[in-house]
């Protein structure tokens, strides 16, 4: 946790121990191993070189546990233990997403299984799945990572859309060119896609990036705002639409799809349980 967060403040936060209680610890495990793990102090926090290669070798450790876990598991023939999950925001408005039916699904074979949702941006989502913190992640396959396996879900389809009080909204759509869509200011990702259609459409509008958003409802508050354009899921803007409070600008111009995934650890042990989840969260999958 200290160096995850770097340092013993932000630590003593997520943990919920008092700092010297984080210290007196860490210098309980440096007597232990015999080396210091780490400088602290007013020049600040970091790893020694001894204590990097511990916090690597621990992780590395952990990860092995949890492989254990998921082999005990399968000689026992029995579906226990934690099933974490990492997840894009606002999916659930999505009728082609399968999380419900396969958590349902899940509790229905086994209420022995503790799970554990966590929503965030997809490159934090990638950084857990690989450092062996979340067994599964479901989010758009933005890039493609070595480490990592996508296998595909569903596709989301994305348009731009201005809100209510933008200069834009109440003009006739035949009367909204190219070129004025282009010199609005633009709420842009996050994250960067590999090439493709959608990293088209967006370094179209690059040059216009005026905001940014890691998460799907941080571009809605912007575009709300009035002095944003940005791209939404169809599914997820809908709501506001109906309300008048947004609208689509240019659907062909500037419309995208994006494929939706299950990313897994690679070459990590599978428990039953992420096998059974995974398993009906692909069943409806092209």
């Amino acid at each position: 946790s200290v160096v995850r967060n770097g340092g013993f403040a932000a630590a003593e936060r997520e943990l919920g121990v008092s700092r010297p209680a984080i210290s007196r610890h860490m210098a309980e495990l440096e007597a232990r191993l015999g080396f210091r793990l780490c400088e602290r102090g007013r020049g600040g926090f970091s790893l020694t070189e001894r204590g990097r290669l511990t916090h690597d070798a621990a992780v590395a450790m952990l990860t092995s546990l949890d492989g254990f876990h998921a082999d005990l598991g399968r000689i026992r023939q029995k579906i226990v233990g934690d099933l974490k999950i990492g997840m894009v925001d606002n999916v659930i408005s999505d009728p082609k997403c399968r999380i419900k039916p396969a958590l349902a699904h899940l509790r229905q074979t086994s209420d022995q299984v503790h799970i554990t949702l966590q929503v965030a941006a997809p490159n934090e989502i990638e950084r857990l799945l690989e450092e062996g913190r979340l067994d599964l992640g479901i989010l758009p396959r933005h890039r493609t990572l070595a480490s990592l396996d996508y296998e595909p879900l569903y596709s989301e389809r994305l348009l731009l859309y201005c809100g209510r009080d933008h200069p834009l909204f109440g003009e006739p759509a035949r009367g909204i060119s190219r070129k004025r869509i282009m010199s609005c200011a633009y709420a842009g990702r996050g994250y960067t896609f590999q090439p493709g259609e959608e990293g088209a459409v967006t370094m179209d509008l690059a040059g216009r990036k005026a905001a940014t958003a890691y998460q799907i409802e941080g571009t809605a508050i912007l575009i709300q705002s009035g002095h944003f354009i940005g791209h939404l899921p169809t599914h997820y803007a809908q709501a506001w639409v109906e309300r008048g409070e947004m609208r689509a600008l240019a659907n062909g111009d500037f419309a995208y799809e994006i494929q939706m995934t299950a990313v897994t650890r690679r070459k990590r042990h599978r428990s039953l349980a992420l096998e059974t989840f995974l398993d009906k969260l692909l069943d409806a999958a092209p």
